[in-house]
């Protein structure tokens, strides 16, 4: 079973898989894809869902001179990072009364990426 399969639960019921049309999307793009659903036995659920989250990551270094106790200056290396959570999106694919039966199911979504 693979990572997504076992990360909801399916427990060899079935297999999930996410697939995007593009490898990297920029602001104010548009994601679109499918949500790959193949099911071999009957899995209660009462909903289909993908979660869109975004986050941007940055490190830089910087150079600066201090001086010591002494009067000598000295360079030194700074090592900087910031991390910021820009949206977390539930998308809500498809509803389901009870249970979804087996058989291959493919849910489609897009999503407008914030500017």
């Amino acid at each position: 079973m693979g990572f997504l399969g076992q990360l909801f639960g399916l427990h060899g019921k079935g297999t999930i898989r996410v697939s995007v049309d593009k490898p990297h999307y920029i602001s104010g793009e548009l994601i679109t894809g499918s949500l790959q659903v193949d099911v071999l036995e009957p899995i209660d659920c009462n909903e289909i869902i993908v979660i869109v989250k975004g986050k941007e990551k940055v490190s830089w270094t910087e150079h600066e001179s201090r001086t010591d106790d002494h009067g000598h200056e000295k360079a030194v290396e700074l090592k900087l990072s910031e991390r910021h959570k820009i949206f977390n999106q539930k998308l809500v694919l498809f509803n389901v009364e009870h249970h979804i039966s087996p058989g291959q199911y493919v849910y489609p979504f897009q999503y407008q990426l914030p500017m």
